[in-house]
C-alpha cells in the first residue's frame, strides 16, 4: 500500500474562479427574452391568421 504526503496535496492550489457570471446571466436572459418576444409575436399573428380563415 502507498501512502501519499499531505504536503504534496497542500502544494496543490485551489481552483480559481475562471468563469464570468454575466456570462451565465447572459445565458439565462437572452433565451427567456426571445421566448417571450416570440409568444408575443405569436398571439399577436393569431388574431390576423384566424381572421382570415
Amino acid at each position: 500500500m502507498t501512502a501519499i504526503s499531505t504536503s504534496a496535496i497542500a502544494d496543490i492550489p485551489l481552483a480559481r474562479r475562471t468563469f464570468n457570471p454575466w456570462i451565465v446571466a447572459a445565458a439565462v436572459v437572452i433565451p427567456t427574452f426571445m421566448e417571450v418576444l416570440d409568444t408575443t409575436i405569436a398571439n399577436v399573428a393569431l388574431r390576423y391568421i384566424a381572421g382570415g380563415l
